[in-house]
């Protein structure tokens, strides 16, 4: 399996359509580097040297780059710049979260937060530079691979993506935009989630019906739950079904589920697990929600193992569980992992849970420079020995934006 994470790295990179990957030094002074990444500037600690982009997306660009400790010692990371983080509200607040969220996380199937690397000033921060431990590639990669993927290679993908769930979901998180592409793999095989922006506490999901245009993404839709298609229903079920998907594709090596739009995914769903019964769509609140299934045309059910005959039969019952219309119905995590098909690596002793919830409480009234000091304190925690230089930055910082603007008086 090793080849196959290693050959879907190298397609990964041959086929990244940035430009130049190679990063360019253009200043090196005593405390920071300034090197350009296809175009895009990176300030960076000179402890950090970028070796080449690996991904961009709305959040911006991701650089590999290694990172010398103090000891001489060398590690590889990968470094996240988010660009104009304090121009809004709503970006500030998620990124907030985020980092708060993976700093929350200590587990083996959780990417974890390496660094929020400092800045030169604090105007300075208003591009913010996340580092995380480099993985080789992600699952997407690989399913698109020409590798051979095993019975065994798909039973330790979906057990890691559980047991790293089992966590989350102990911490009273769910994630709701797991996908092949937001589970990262090294060629080992170790595999960790990433990817938290759309994560959320299940005490505080009260900001959705604002936010509710980000899980729209087309990539996304395919591992949308039906309860969040139909009523925006947000709960732990959530993540298995999208788990579920997961499975499916890495049998099948193609989405299970690939709907043109928002209102063609609901029957391709249902031409897979068949309509949902007079009982289910009674159970749903949502008015709208029930006249829309009323009027789907009827769907008779597949069987997984007509759809995966070569798979294993274990896998299409452990399907069968996770992709249930009734979200009441469906497995639980823990479940999932207690099922047969999983046995050879299910250990109660090695899936560790979260010792507390995490919670999250934004102040309605926080302005995009109030986040920005929230922020610039999460990044403080990584740089204790510079801890009285960066306080008095934010302090100096603070007082200037929070000055009036007089060069347009006369």
């Amino acid at each position: 399996m090793s080849s196959a994470a290693a050959a879907a790295a190298a397609t990964a990179r041959k086929n990244y359509s940035g430009g130049d990957q190679r990063c360019h030094l253009q200043k090196d002074e005593a405390s920071f580097a300034h090197y350009v990444v296809c175009g895009v500037s990176f300030v960076v600690n000179n402890n950090y040297r970028p070796v080449q982009a690996i991904g961009t997306g709305a959040y911006g660009l991701v650089c590999s780059a290694v990172r010398t400790a103090e000891d001489g010692s060398h590690r590889n990371v990968a470094i996240k710049k988010i660009s104009h983080t304090f121009e809004n509200v709503t970006d500030a607040t998620r990124l907030l979260r985020e980092i708060r969220l993976v700093k929350h996380f200590h587990h083996e199937n959780v990417l974890e937060l390496v660094d929020i690397i400092r800045p030169q000033s604090y105007d300075a921060f208003d591009d913010v530079y996340i580092v995380s431990d480099l993985m080789d590639t992600d699952l997407s990669q690989i399913i698109r691979s020409s590798q051979t993927l095993t019975d065994e290679h798909v039973q330790y993908f979906i057990y890691q993506i559980l047991r790293g769930l089992l966590y989350l979901h102990s911490a009273g998180v769910i994630h709701r935009d797991l996908k092949p592409g937001n589970i990262l793999v090294n060629a080992n095989c170790d595999a960790k989630i990433c990817d938290f922006g759309l994560a959320r506490p299940l005490n505080a999901i009260e900001d959705m019906g604002s936010n509710a245009h980000m899980t729209y993404y087309v990539t996304t839709r395919w591992y949308r739950a039906p309860e969040v298609l139909l009523c925006d229903q947000y709960s732990k079920p959530l993540d298995v079904w999208s788990t579920g998907c997961i499975l499916g594709e890495l049998i099948g090596r193609k989405p299970l589920f690939p709907g043109k739009n928002h209102w063609l995914q609901m029957p391709m769903i249902a031409s897979v697990i068949g309509s949902p019964s007079e009982e289910e769509i009674a159970a749903i609140d949502n008015v709208k929600a029930r006249e829309f299934l009323h009027q789907m045309p009827p769907s008779p059910k597949r069987f997984f193992s007509e759809i995966y005959p070569n798979a294993n039969p274990l896998a299409w019952d452990l399907l069968e569980h996770m992709l249930t219309f009734d979200p009441v119905r469906r497995y639980t995590v823990e479940q999932c992992l207690a099922h047969p098909y999983l046995e050879s690596l299910h250990d109660l002793s090695d899936e560790p849970t979260c010792d507390k919830p995490f919670c999250f409480d934004p102040n309605p009234s926080d302005t995009p420079q109030v986040l920005k000091s929230l922020v610039f304190r999460e990044m403080m925690d990584f740089h204790p020995e510079h801890f009285h230089e960066l306080s008095r930055m934010m302090e100096v910082g603070m007082l200037k934006a929070s000055m009036p603007d007089l060069s347009n008086l006369a």
